[in-house]
């Protein structure tokens, strides 16, 4: 199934927490928008469900309690319109992984009886430490002296079919051959259009739904 023409409307929309217009979206308010514009289908706004988008418990009861209006597509029947849930950090929650959003780390150190970090609200203690700063690493890092520097990574180059006006302010590209999709994005918190996902791609954390109206 190619990605249809009206996706390109929703690449570049801006970020924003509890947003339900053009004028800025979250994750559900994107969702709601394409269903409402494209398929006819109003669904629930849900704004008064949680503060932050980072409350990654309330929305994971939020989503466990709307899933059950949900019907579960199977893997290779995904259709357009159909949503993926992404299941993020639940599993670590679950494991007894306490999850901190919107504080950065600072500095932190080791020392004979373990690793502190220092973030802007406090000083963490733990047995050891798993460093994964991505972009921030130089800086993080600087006192180890590593020669850290932050690479482009280009994974394809796609010549388009037709026209990329809608494409050309975002570094996103959808390609479709009628029967597979590949997507992806340089920067990870870039909007991409609802669409048949690669069924090659998925995992145990991605499923499938379709959505309905409460």
């Amino acid at each position: 199934m190619p990605v249809p023409i009206w996706a390109g409307r929703y690449i570049g929309l801006p970020f924003q927490g509890h947003g339900r217009d053009r004028s800025g979206l979250d994750c559900w308010g994107l969702v709601r928008l394409v269903m409402a514009e494209q398929f006819g289908i109003a669904l629930p706004s849900h704004t008064q469900e949680y503060e932050r988008t980072t409350q990654v418990e309330k929305i994971a009861s939020l989503v466990e309690r709307e899933a059950k209006k949900w019907k579960i597509v199977p893997s290779g029947a995904e259709d357009c319109g159909d949503v993926i849930v992404l299941l993020v950090g639940k599993g670590a929650a679950a494991a007894g992984a306490e999850l901190r959003f919107e504080e950065p780390a600072l500095d932190w150190s080791a020392g004979p009886t373990g690793v502190s970090v220092r973030t802007a609200t406090g000083t963490y203690a733990a047995g050891a430490l798993v460093l994964t700063p991505g972009a921030w690493a130089p800086r993080l890092l600087a006192d180890l002296g590593l020669p850290l520097v932050v690479e482009r990574q280009v994974m394809h180059w796609l010549a388009p079919a037709g026209p990329i006006e809608p494409y050309a302010a975002n570094p996103v590209f959808v390609c479709g051959d009628g029967r597979e999709q590949e997507r992806g994005d340089e920067n990870s918190t870039t909007h991409e259009p609802t669409s048949r996902v690669n069924r090659t791609s998925r995992s145990r954390r991605h499923r499938a739904v379709r959505v309905s109206p409460a």
